[in-house]
């Protein structure tokens, strides 16, 4: 999906953001595979608006050069504050503007899928990884389409979700065949919102690639439906989902 085309930029982080406790929670999961040791450049690739490129820096006291290609994306990120070390570039994942083993960790978040040559950005983070770096995709998979929160209010996203993500094994495959050795793959709990009224608040900006690409009447049939279920839904129970992390790392 090519972001500056859409309206998606500048409604990212209102309809994507992470609540403290959530990010955390992914920071802690990630080190847990991924220790600090050793890590002193890290390439976000796909970072879109930055919202992983800070947190990382910070956990890993490390470099971050976030690499995206969207011109409009990158200017919500360039626009917001960030630790010491923190910069962005423009570019795609097949072709990185950036040096061979520039890096000892290349992370990618709700990337792979986006991706047209997923061969070749594993190959990318084969070329940018030093030896024994990691790369960490934080990614959904195609087997965890069932689970969506929002499927049945929005019935085209089954059919394009199957098209666009990656099954399991074709993230592993892509990855093993570029010189990477499988560490971790694990579903991560994620909370979508603390309740349902939320995430319905959250779904209306419509930063989602899925919801962008249903029609606008479907678009707006199933936000009403989803509204006038908040009364009987209770505000305390969180939207729960559940989102693979894979963990490889670089031969020595």
């Amino acid at each position: 999906m090519d972001y500056d085309r859409t309206a998606m930029p500048a409604a990212y982080d209102t309809g994507r953001a992470h609540a403290p406790d959530v990010l955390e929670h992914w920071l802690a999961t990630i080190e847990s595979h991924i220790p600090r040791s050793g890590v002193r450049q890290i390439v976000d690739l796909g970072c879109g608006t930055g919202r992983m490129s800070g947190p990382l820096a910070e956990r890993y006291d490390a470099e971050v050069v976030g690499i995206d290609p969207s011109a409009d994306m990158l200017a919500q990120a360039r626009a917001k504050s960030w630790p010491a070390g923190v910069r962005f570039e423009q570019g795609a994942a097949e072709a990185v503007p950036l040096a061979d083993s520039c890096c000892d960790f290349v992370f990618l978040s709700m990337v792979f899928h986006h991706i047209a040559d997923k061969a070749a950005a594993a190959r990318e983070c084969r070329r940018l990884c030093r030896a024994n770096g990691y790369v960490g995709l934080r990614q959904p998979s195609r087997e965890q389409i069932p689970d969506y929160a929002y499927l049945s209010y929005f019935p085209s996203v089954e059919g394009i979700a199957a098209a666009r993500l990656p099954a399991r094994q074709t993230v592993m495959d892509a990855f093993i065949q570029a010189g990477f050795v499988s560490v971790a793959r694990v579903a991560v709990d994620h909370q979508l919102a603390p309740n349902w009224a939320d995430y319905v608040e959250k779904l209306s900006h419509r930063a989602d690639s899925f919801l962008t690409s249903i029609p606008d009447a479907e678009f707006s049939a199933g936000l009403a439906r989803m509204r006038n279920e908040i009364p009987q839904r209770p505000a305390d129970v969180p939207v729960p989902s559940k989102i693979d992390l894979f963990v490889f790392q670089a031969a020595a």
